[in-house]
């Protein structure tokens, strides 16, 4: 989203941020989802599976008209009319805004950490009956910096404080702060995951259009020279032939590494791994049968030492989910679902059989002065 806004900026193009602020009942998308568009188009972002998107796009420039609105769409049947609404049984607050020069200097703020690979807290008022703080206005908090669009010091004092915890926890889930009179939807935006592939057989190719329609980042570290390999990535994702030990630092550098081993070369394989399972990655996949994985473990403690259970629970081999999956597009589809798992830790299970809500419950926070 952030490419897009970027993009429309440098064309001049005037366009509006709608984000899910509040939700009763089931949505197809939680508070802190955003769209973004133009006049006539959606430029990037979703806030639902389509039934929502062309209304917004056709009223929201003359919604803002005088600035920045809270919209309530009621997509629960009526029951005096059960022909109206799409049965999705929720009511979603959502706030309008164009995309002003306040706006948009909040927004760089945020899309140059994402660039960096750093987390970013961000507070948006999405109701207030205070003057000086208007529907829209945000506070960005940074590693080092505290960014404010509000004239009410005290409360981006306040703000900063309950920003600050937030990047503190890990991961950290979307909730409300009201403060004075005011209530902010507060969140902590990740830089999006960045996958590593060692190996660049035609295989990856699947693994990394699946990465690419995430949005994920994604590099392909190969050999330098193989024939072929450049042509077969280029416009899919970043082709290194670095040395390994310069391909694990720059995975060393993401805020949300994920790693799969590929090359089907078994030392080339048990090298990576080797250095993968030093660092902090989440998840490490690892292609081939489970015998194959267990011998590199193996043989990499007799070489290293004991390999600590919680860095052996990161590895994943063979990668993926038990999907009946053969061909190479069903084991990218494996592969990645288990990476997303791993990074929302979720239990891998059908939806169907869980029971009660999807998505957790928004928390409260009443923020008064710290102790």
């Amino acid at each position: 989203m952030c490419r897009a806004w970027a993009r429309a900026a440098r064309a001049s193009e005037p366009i509006w941020l709608a984000t899910v602020a509040r939700v009763e009942g089931s949505s197809y998308r939680r508070p802190g989802a955003r769209l973004l568009f133009s006049r006539d188009a959606v430029l990037a972002g979703a806030l639902s599976g389509g039934c929502l998107e062309r209304e917004l796009v056709r009223r929201g420039p003359w919604l803002t008209r005088n600035g920045p609105v809270c919209q309530t769409i009621d997509s629960r049947f009526d029951d005096e009319d059960p022909r109206r609404g799409s049965g999705c049984h929720g009511k979603l607050d959502i706030l309008l805004e164009p995309l002003t020069s306040d706006a948009d200097g909040a927004l760089a703020v945020v899309g140059r950490e994402l660039a960096a690979e750093r987390r970013v807290g961000l507070a948006t008022v999405i109701e207030s009956d205070l003057p000086g703080v208007p529907l829209g206005a945000r506070v960005v908090r940074t590693e080092h910096a505290l960014t404010s669009q509000l004239r009410v010091d005290s409360l981006t004092r306040r703000l900063g404080w309950v920003l600050r915890d937030a990047l503190r926890e890990a991961p950290f889930r979307p909730s409300y702060a009201r403060v004075g009179g005011s209530m902010a939807l507060v969140e902590v935006v990740e830089p999006p995951p960045h996958l590593f592939v060692f190996g660049s057989g035609a295989d990856v190719v699947p693994l990394v259009r699946a990465g690419a329609i995430l949005d994920w980042n994604v590099t392909v570290c190969g050999k330098p020279g193989q024939l072929g390999v450049r042509e077969r990535f280029v416009e899919l994702a970043c082709l290194s032939e670095a040395p390994l030990a310069d391909n694990v630092a720059a995975l060393a550098r993401c805020a949300r590494p994920l790693a799969v081993v590929m090359s089907h070369d078994f030392a080339q394989d048990r090298a990576a791994l080797a250095q993968l399972l030093e660092l902090d990655v989440a998840y490490i996949g690892v292609l081939g049968p489970a015998r194959r994985t267990e011998r590199m473990l193996q043989e990499i403690a007799l070489e290293r030492g004991p390999i600590a259970p919680e860095r052996r629970r990161r590895v994943f081999g063979p990668a993926g989910l038990a999907l009946g999956a053969e061909t190479s597009a069903e084991i990218a589809l494996s592969i990645v679902a288990e990476a997303q798992a791993t990074l929302a830790q979720s239990h891998r299970s059908s939806l169907r059989e869980r029971g009660g809500d999807i998505h957790a419950p928004m928390a409260l926070v009443l923020q008064g002065d710290p102790t």
